[in-house]
């Protein structure tokens, strides 16, 4: 039997790794994986299909999963990581809290839960995770569609602009697809399509992963080229799409803008703000279905 999300989890960040360090606030969405990946049995995910909008200090996101079952009828428990679960993108940190978090299992809404798990060692090395749960039903030989939409706070990112030789911070979130390697084999298919919102202008946006080679330092290559080579930019969007591939760390996406102005005063109280968030503006944004 292969152990648990959680006990997975466990194990890549042990308590005496953790040592007296905290993880930094990230924001960051996730794929839908099973809270016992032992439970999944011939469960796949078929396709995923995800929408990100960058607002300035945040983003929004709208997913929708499509899981094929090859065999007996299952029932499941599955989940999003929130607040306090550890990822690592790029550095040490945790997910920020998600915002707004709905779902809908066939097209009916459900309620999750947002279970909250201690993990590590008894002492003062534990820390708490929030895990948005439900549970769904596959039929035998058949399939359920899960979509979930949600708003993530951005981060503030510093580092070389491509739009300027001098240094400003970005906005990023991220997309954590790692968890998608829970269900059994590939994703058959996965597509995103991220768009600026709020003056956010897609020219601007970057989109990495781990695969990709080292980023060039600013002025060396123009903000439109920097994308995988499975990444387009096309109708005012960047789409990204991915098929039969097994999802592991190296994989998840860190997506980097500018909100409007990002090089003067206006720009960079835009971007502080992404560190006292208003969580008002994000759920009007996640209720603009």
């Amino acid at each position: 039997m292969r152990p648990t999300l959680l006990a997975s989890l466990l194990f890549l960040f042990p308590c005496t790794a953790l040592a007296d360090l905290a993880p930094d606030p990230a924001g960051a969405g996730a794929n839908l994986g099973p809270m016992d990946e032992s439970a999944a049995g011939a469960v796949s995910m078929e396709s995923e299909e995800v929408s990100i909008e960058l607002h300035p200090s945040f983003a929004v996101i709208d997913a929708t999963f499509v899981l094929a079952n090859s065999g007996l009828a299952t029932t499941l428990d599955v989940g999003f990581p929130g607040e306090g679960v550890r990822i690592a993108v790029g550095r040490f940190s945790a997910h920020r809290a998600l915002v707004g978090f709905k779902t809908w299992v066939n097209g009916v809404s459900c309620a999750a839960i947002a279970r909250k798990v201690q993990m590590g060692a008894e002492g003062p090395k534990t820390w708490t995770e929030t895990w948005h749960v439900f549970g769904i039903a596959v039929p035998a030989a058949g399939k359920t569609t899960v979509r979930v939409r949600y708003g993530v706070p951005a981060d503030v990112y510093f580092g070389d602009s491509y739009n300027t030789e001098d240094t400003f911070p970005d906005s990023a979130v991220s997309y954590i697809l790692a968890t998608g390697a829970r269900w059994k084999g590939a994703i058959g298919k996965a597509t995103f399509t991220i768009r600026g919102m709020d003056g956010v202008s897609i020219d601007g946006v970057r989109v990495r992963d781990d695969r990709m080679p080292a980023a060039p330092r600013s002025g060396t290559e123009p903000a439109q080229a920097m994308l995988p080579t499975y990444g387009k930019r096309a109708d005012g969007a960047i789409v990204l799409s991915r098929e039969a591939f097994e999802p592991a760390g190296p994989d998840d996406l860190q997506i980097l803008f500018q909100p409007p102005g990002a090089g003067d005063r206006t720009g960079r109280e835009a971007l502080d703000a992404g560190r006292n968030v208003d969580e008002n503006a994000i759920l009007e944004a996640v209720a603009k279905e």
